[in-house]
């Protein structure tokens, strides 16, 4: 599947979810991106970033993996790992 397929099919965007959970900041654009580090910033404001959040948090909370959502904590993580597997 390409990403301009994936995109116009109704079955993986969910562009609903942004307009009718969230309410939208503007009128353009869509929920499925490109997959950018830091794009969240121009489709979502602080608010609606922090309402996700709460709600992922509340509805993942028994999900046995962990998310590194943060691309430095990811480096500084990887960092630890190689120093501890060095001593």
């Amino acid at each position: 599947a390409t990403f301009q397929n994936t995109k116009s099919d109704p079955r993986a965007n969910y562009e609903h979810v942004i307009k009718h959970e969230w309410g939208t900041r503007t009128n353009e654009g869509g929920l499925l991106h490109k997959g950018t580090v830091g794009d969240w910033k121009h489709h979502l404001t602080v608010e609606q970033n922090e309402r996700f959040d709460r709600i992922f948090q509340r509805k993942m909370k028994d999900f046995p993996l962990k998310f590194i959502w943060d691309i430095m904590r990811k480096r500084i993580s990887a960092k630890e790992s190689c120093r501890k597997s060095t001593n």
